[in-house]
């Protein structure tokens, strides 16, 4: 049987990309594992350059890496049914999704260094976005707020 045409919409630019090494790690972990399952066509696209949803009209599924407003999927896609998120929390019930419980994860670090006696917690964090065909726009930062709402809760908080 023919091998499934995937495409990889990676939501960075280039130059976004290149200054954060975890998206570029997940589109090669993805190249390197589609070839290592001999499959032959994957097409990779950069959001920004996409011809909003005319490029993806051979396409039998999709990977999009990084957030991408709902209204760009919609687009895009025009109700494509096999679509993966990757670090992007979309609809689940229309589609499937790897994304990480950062709420869940930046509370239990914090409570485990408190546990062990730390009190001045700092915190170091990039600026999580949100992309669209012609740009993007910082949004919350759910590590950043659960930090700062958990260094209030006991008392730790100093600006």
């Amino acid at each position: 049987s023919e091998s499934p045409v995937i495409g990889v919409v990676v939501a960075q630019s280039i130059d976004e990309e290149l200054n954060d090494p975890f998206f570029s790690s997940i589109r090669k972990g993805i190249e390197k594992e589609y070839a290592k399952q001999g499959l032959s066509t994957l097409h990779t696209f950069r959001l920004r350059s996409m011809d909003k949803g005319a490029m993806l009209k051979d396409i039998d599924g999709l990977i999009v890496i990084g957030r991408i407003s709902s209204d760009t999927v919609e687009k895009m896609t025009n109700r494509m049914e096999h679509i993966v998120f990757i670090n992007h929390y979309a609809d689940e019930d229309l589609y499937d999704c790897v994304h990480v419980d950062f709420v869940r994860a930046a509370d239990r670090a914090i409570r485990h260094l408190q546990s062990l006696g730390y009190t001045h917690l700092g915190y170091i964090g990039g600026k999580e976005r949100e992309h669209y065909f012609e740009g993007n726009a910082v949004i919350e930062d759910e590590r950043q707020t659960t930090f700062m709402k958990r260094m209030q809760e006991t008392g730790a908080l100093h600006m």
